[in-house]
């Protein structure tokens, strides 16, 4: 709903164990409702934090599906 129809975007999975950064979590800036929370980072992301990084292509019509990588890796 944010970035519908945007190219070249991916998916980080961050083990927040090992942020340097503490995330907030906040709502969006532009529309949403205050139980639409995200995580925020303000400061630097410490690659070794970076568990995997997963393609995040939009469909044909702009929309996204949630990847198979992340299904299978986090939906039970």
């Amino acid at each position: 709903r944010f970035f519908r129809g945007q190219t070249g975007l991916v998916v980080l999975c961050i083990d927040e164990s090992r942020l340097t950064a503490g995330p907030r979590y906040e709502p969006p800036a532009l529309e949403g409702t205050p139980d639409d929370l995200f995580p925020h980072l303000y400061g630097p992301l410490n690659i070794d934090a970076v568990a995997c990084v997963i393609d995040f292509p939009s469909s044909a019509d702009g929309t996204f599906k949630l990847p198979a990588a992340l299904r299978q890796r986090f939906v039970q």
